[in-house]
């Protein structure tokens, strides 16, 4: 009995010196102190010898600037399996929540020579900036600069490459990360299961997946996360996420302004079944001849199931229209949709494209009906329940006309697009999303805003130039909309894109339902 005590009190003793143990370690690459990292005035100031020296449950703390994973291509930062990283200090902190990792941009940077110019000049970057481990966090970081253009593993994931691990990412940038020939520009997860939360992926390029591929049955949950400006290369699809035999949640995320060559302008999906909820995709577009779906394709035996999306002004540049197509025995379930613009005119596409296998939509809002624009080929969807064709009178927002050329500025990763004759009221555009020529397809989400500015993410600074038209949109519904309360009641489904509660009574009948689309009406 004694020695059986004994046995537990050494192993709890044990654990609890593992956590009385586990350290803090300081890294500022301007710190001129001991290096030792044991406090910001001795911090390291190469990440490489924190992560080192670290240990499971040891939190290493990282101020902001540039850092660099070594001189080779083969070089990467390789977090360690329960180890977490944190960025975004200035230098000073003395917890996690006081960092402000927005304003305090600590790069990770794939960028060996420091001469990048966009895509050009990166044939020496290295293959991978980050490469994932088991339980550990990276939170509150800029990673761009990856260019996996190699053969085998390092022709995927050119910002962060997950093998096989779970770790947690959030409140990271992605940027400028490329994987020319497969894919995964910025994130490519293989066999991996990561959580992604609260990122934003811009401007990222690759072949099968410009921002995010997902494959060898990877099942991510990424939610709360912006996927705007990132284009494939040649003719590649899935320009914000490509889904191979893997089955990831999305939920909460944003998809705008993304452009693929070939098909799947924010999503593409082959074999398995991955779920996308409370989802908005605005403003995407696939560009290729004969190609499909701006928004969302399923190939190959895919079975994807979508609650509660909004697809609005999505365009293919070919086919006339298909804002998603399912072929190859793809059965999508779709329920409480909206499919709104444009509406194909002629024999080129429909608004979804259904070839084969069945197709069940319930209480969506599909802009000319279930037959004719709904779809080209297959038939009426099974299990029709519920679905209206009804104008679902989106908010909108105010037109107009730039008063000068928009401009970038690399230290905050925007641009800044100017009317002068505008008298917003600061604040009020954030989330909303503009287009910035009135006469194109993308449209990108506002992330500030001033009396006569507003904000986005990216180099943008050659598409909203002076005396051209813009718009601006906002896609949450108007009192008197038609989605309003016309929904159905799901149990995965309890909040909005917003995080606004689901099922309130909308429509003031005493009646709490679920709204159609990504937001619920709150009056």
């Amino acid at each position: 009995m004694r020695y059986k005590f004994s046995v537990a009190c050494l192993v709890l003793c044990l654990l609890v010196s593992d956590e009385l143990f586990a350290s803090v370690i300081y890294v500022n690459k301007a710190a001129t102190g001991s290096g030792k990292g044991s406090s910001w005035a001795n911090a390291y100031t190469n990440l490489q010898d924190a992560l080192a020296a670290a240990k499971a449950k040891d939190e290493i703390w990282v101020a902001a600037g540039i850092y660099v994973p070594g001189k080779n291509r083969t070089d990467a930062f390789r977090l360690k399996p329960g180890v977490a990283l944190y960025g975004g200090f200035n230098g000073t902190e003395k917890a996690v929540n006081q960092r402000d990792w927005a304003a305090n941009l600590t790069v990770l940077s794939g960028d060996v020579l420091g001469n990048d110019a966009a895509f050009a000049n990166n044939s020496e970057n290295v293959y991978h900036v980050v490469r994932g481990a088991d339980k550990a966090i990276l939170d509150g970081f800029v990673i761009t600069g990856g260019n996996a253009d190699g053969v085998g593993a390092d022709s995927f994931g050119g910002g962060m490459y997950n093998v096989g691990v779970r770790p947690t990412v959030r409140n990271c940038i992605f940027f400028g990360n490329a994987a020319a020939t497969w894919g995964g520009g910025a994130l490519c997860n293989s066999a991996a299961s990561p959580v992604v939360q609260g990122c934003v992926f811009f401007g990222n390029s690759g072949g099968f997946g410009a921002a995010m591929r997902n494959h060898y049955f990877s099942s991510p949950a990424v939610r709360n996360c912006t996927f705007s400006g990132n284009s494939t290369t040649a003719e590649g699809c899935g320009a914000g996420m490509f889904n191979d035999r893997s089955s990831p949640l999305v939920q909460g995320c944003i998809f705008s302004g993304n452009s693929a060559t070939s098909a799947g302008g924010a999503i593409f999906n082959c074999f398995l079944s991955p779920t996308m909820r409370n989802c908005l995709f605005a403003g995407n577009v696939a560009l290729g001849a004969f190609r499909r779906a701006c928004a969302v394709d399923n190939q190959w035996y895919c079975s994807p199931v979508l609650e509660n999306c909004t697809f609005a002004a999505n365009e293919e540049m070919a086919w006339a229209g298909t804002t998603m197509n399912s072929q190859r025995s793809s059965s999508p379930s779709i329920r409480n949709c909206i499919f709104w613009g444009p509406v194909p005119q002629g024999s080129k596409g429909a608004l979804i494209d259904h070839f084969d296998g069945p197709i069940s939509m319930s209480c969506c809002n599909i802009e000319g009906g279930e037959k004719g624009p709904f779809v080209r080929n297959g038939g009426e969807p099974a299990n029709s329940v519920g679905n209206i064709n009804a104008d679902p009178m989106f908010v909108g927002g105010p037109n107009g006309t730039w008063t000068q050329n928009a401009t970038y500025d690399a230290r905050t990763l925007q641009s800044t697009f100017t009317d002068a004759q505008a008298a917003w009221i600061p604040g009020e555009l954030k989330g909303k999303f503009v287009q910035p020529d009135a006469g194109g397809v993308l449209q990108y989400v506002i992330v500030a805003n001033s009396a006569t500015t507003l904000a986005v993410w990216g180099d943008l600074s050659a598409t909203a130039l002076n005396g051209k038209p813009y718009k601006v949109h906002d896609y949450h519904l108007q009192k008197g909309s038609p989605c309003i309360d016309a929904g159905a009641d799901l149990a995965d489904v309890t909040n909005d894109l917003d995080g606004t509660p689901r099922s309130t009574d909308g429509n003031g009948d005493g009646n709490a339902v679920t709204d159609i689309g990504a937001y619920e009406f709150v009056e």
